[in-house]
């Protein structure tokens, strides 16, 4: 099975892809969705309307507080990357949470995790995170929240 889910109660709360066959190779989507919006739009037919990604996708669907829930996704797939290869439970030691929350993080539901958990994280597997604060462009008034993985 294919796909991305899913949305609960109107909070995202987990987004993954699966590789055929279901099972538990969950894969973030983070990555993906760029390519499965430029998918989908190039399946629609003539008659459909499409609206372009701003480039973050939890701010398309509407969702409040779209710049954290897309850090907090970014650092978790950076997260996934740097530990892949351990076993969950190994991962788990490591970042001092058991293997059920390591799951959740890794299939993407990051509810009840927060941001500074997730830095934490990064930090106990030997990376440095660093915030840069610089004024944003003139064209626009309202500063933005993003990450970039080095």
């Amino acid at each position: 099975m294919h796909g991305l889910g899913c949305v609960r109660s109107g909070e995202l709360r987990s987004v993954h892809w699966r590789r055929g066959g279901g099972g538990s190779q969950g894969v973030t989507a983070w990555p993906l969705i760029p390519i499965l919006i430029q998918q989908t739009m190039e399946k629609k037919s003539a008659g459909t309307r499409v609206t372009p990604s701003s480039g973050n996708v939890f701010a398309d669907l509407g969702l409040p507080d779209a710049d954290e829930l897309l850090v907090k996704a970014g650092l978790a797939h950076r997260i996934g990357v740097l530990i892949d290869g351990i076993t969950q439970a190994e991962a788990g030691k490591r970042l001092g949470i058991d293997q059920p929350k390591v799951s959740r993080l890794l299939r993407g539901d990051l509810y009840g995790f927060s941001t500074e958990q997730l830095m934490r994280f990064l930090n106990d597997l030997g990376h440095d995170v660093v915030i840069d604060v610089r004024p944003s462009p003139k064209s626009r008034p309202r500063g933005k929240t993003t990450m970039r993985a080095a």
